[in-house]
């Protein structure tokens, strides 16, 4: 596409019959809306990231807004034109430990160890984060 992404492209584009294709912004280099086959559609960024090419994904549409989406594609091109890596820092985000993953840690480093009541710590577990507990048919395994 020559021109800027528009609303009025956004809403004429129909989704394609299998895999996906992307409406490309001629203002903003590397910044297009992705339509996948189920009719999905997303805002998203390609580009070289340290001579490698990524695809971020701002946001999904309509939950994020032409012109929120636009902001952030700038923001995207600031970041690695002065330097930053966005891809690498959303990934790292990703890959932050959940409450469920501390919760288990939190049971299994500390309160099985050190505590008589850590049954009472792994129920209170279960109760408010269903997924952190032990298992309750054995409490030697980890959900």
């Amino acid at each position: 596409m020559a021109g800027r992404l528009t609303q009025r492209a956004i809403n004429a584009a129909r989704p394609p019959k299998t895999g996906q294709f992307f409406i490309r912004d001629g203002e903003i280099r590397g910044f297009a809306l992705r339509i996948t086959a189920t009719g999905s559609r997303a805002f998203v960024w390609d580009g070289r990231i340290g001579g490698r090419m990524v695809r971020i994904t701002i946001g999904q549409y309509p939950a994020l807004s032409l012109k929120d989406a636009r902001a952030k594609a700038m923001d995207i091109r600031h970041e690695i034109a002065i330097g930053h890596d966005p891809k690498r820092v959303l990934d790292e985000q990703r890959h932050q430990p959940s409450v469920g993953d501390l919760g288990r840690r939190y049971i299994e480093e500390h309160s099985r160890p050190n505590k008589k009541s850590w049954r009472e710590d792994d129920r209170v577990f279960r109760t408010y984060f269903r997924s952190v507990g032990l298992h309750p048919e054995n409490p030697r395994v980890l959900r």
